[in-house]
């Protein structure tokens, strides 16, 4: 900004120069020969005609260099600005012109910076956001591969897979009031679904009886947590390893009477004491071949029954203090169309075999 306004003597001298060459002299030279009466001498008018011509060539050339010298100025700043080109300028003219070029090239300069950062950043948002819809396209499949996963597992007799939808919106309710982290919520609502997966290494006939377990039968079927465990082990995703502890946990209880291995309280991992509760909700209100569904009321009570001896405490209080939204998931979750599901007998006869509930 200072360069604009530093030392210009030099340019008003030339324009004085230029004044008194055009205008100046010549008129004090009128002035002079008007009022003095020996300038009917004619080597004196000779003289005054060749000085006022003299003066005014030489004004004509210096107005000329200045003026060339900021239409070149004027050219170069035109096709930068029309997009000709964008280079900067280089001019060899006086101090003045000079410090417009280099203020014009310092611009310039600016400007080709912010629109490099412009263009890069377009790139970048472009990147992201293929980046963007490239991940969610990822994680549509990888959800996708869960449920059919889950649906090959129950893939034993004809109802749909309500009870599978239902078992993700009812963990996610809870988790969320048990104020649980977002990851694990997210996880949990995609891998509480998955807890029945290990019954695919179960034989049919024990799967699709529908009369009571013989004792043999039943330590077969507790089996399908071990089993299911195995099928998730060792995986890289936060889904599938929590999915992997809901799996081997939800048959646990709080009073250390579950299976596989009997772990009590806060040992039993918090996603499958979530999914124990919800599975069992779930399996009360459902329609079974040997039970009709039960009504909200008597399944609470039955759980509230069990309170502190199968489930944990504090997770049958959030239960309870929200049943009135798990009622609406209840009504509200679709069915899985078109795909047969199992009805999860296997669960029921599972408790049944438990006398943790008398169906």
């Amino acid at each position: 900004m200072n360069s604009i306004y530093r030392d210009y003597s030099s340019f008003y001298g030339k324009m004085w120069v230029i004044l008194a060459l055009l205008v100046v002299i010549p008129v004090l030279l009128i002035f002079y020969l008007f009022y003095d009466k020996i300038i009917n001498l004619p080597n004196a008018i000779i003289l005054f005609i060749a000085l006022i011509l003299s003066c005014f060539l030489a004004g004509l050339v210096l107005l000329r260099s200045s003026v060339e010298k900021l239409a070149v100025l004027a050219d170069e700043t035109g096709e930068v600005a029309s997009g000709k080109k964008m280079e900067l300028i280089h001019i060899h003219a006086d101090k003045e012109m000079n410090d417009i070029a280099e203020n014009f090239n310092s611009v310039l300069i600016k400007y080709q910076n912010a629109d490099r950062e412009v263009r890069e950043q377009a790139v970048r948002l472009l990147y992201t956001k293929d980046i963007s819809l490239y991940n969610e396209k990822l994680q549509a499949a990888y959800r996708d591969t869960i449920y059919r996963l889950v649906i090959a597992a129950e893939y034993k007799d004809e109802d749909t897979g309500d009870h599978i939808v239902r078992i993700g919106q009812y963990c996610t309710l809870i988790a969320e009031k048990l104020c649980l982290s977002p990851s694990q919520i997210k996880s949990l609502k995609y891998a509480a679904p998955m807890h029945d997966v290990g019954k695919i290494g179960i034989p049919d006939n024990i799967l699709t009886k529908k009369g009571k377990l013989t004792e043999k039968e039943f330590n077969i079927i507790k089996k399908h947590t071990i089993i299911g465990s195995n099928i998730l082990a060792n995986s890289d995703a936060e889904i599938i390893q929590m999915a992997q502890k809901i799996a081997l946990s939800h048959h646990e209880k709080w009073n250390g009477m579950g299976y596989p291995y009997g772990f009590s309280g806060e040992k039993v991992d918090i996603a499958g004491r979530i999914v124990c509760l919800a599975d069992c909700f779930d399996a009360l209100i459902s329609k079974r071949p040997y039970k009709d569904p039960y009504p909200i009321e008597v399944a609470c009570d039955i759980i509230i029954k069990d309170r502190g001896k199968y489930f944990d405490p504090q997770i049958v209080d959030i239960f309870l203090d929200n049943i009135d939204e798990l009622t609406r998931i209840t009504k509200d979750a679709s069915p899985s169309e078109n795909i047969p599901l199992s009805k999860l007998l296997w669960s029921e006869r599972d408790r049944l075999n438990e006398n943790h509930i008398n169906f």
